[in-house]
């Protein structure tokens, strides 16, 4: 099954911008190159890019390798909308035809996690 282009460039929400790497833009992280942020108008996060998203990168490489364009079913980032810096990316681990669902991991850099208190 060949699936679509992506035809949306980010996702916004009320506190959050979602935008789908890239091949190119992995490859410059990878290599200590942020200029490509810089285009985008974004900003690294206080440790970002973390040892897991760098670990990820080559992963997110093959899977953009796999396809002709970005599908929206590759990887994204996580961009926290008040200050556009990277705080994390999200990215699709499965889909479950019988069940019809899919599986998201994601990963959110540690200044960012909120802790809640138990009661």
């Amino acid at each position: 099954m060949k699936v679509k282009k992506l035809e949306i460039d980010k996702l916004i929400t009320e506190r959050l911008i979602l935008m789908p790497y890239t091949k190119d833009l992995c490859i410059n992280i990878l290599n200590g190159d942020y200029r490509d942020l810089e285009v985008l108008n974004l900003k690294k996060g206080k440790s970002w890019p973390d040892a897991d998203v760098l670990d990820t990168l080559p992963r997110i490489i093959n899977n953009l390798n796999k396809v002709e364009h970005p599908t929206g079913y590759e990887s994204w980032m996580i961009i926290k909308k008040e200050t556009l810096e990277i705080i994390g990316d999200l990215g699709f681990k499965g889909f479950n035809n019988k069940e019809k669902n899919i599986d998201l991991g994601y990963g959110i850099i540690k200044e960012e996690r909120v802790m809640q208190k138990k009661q």
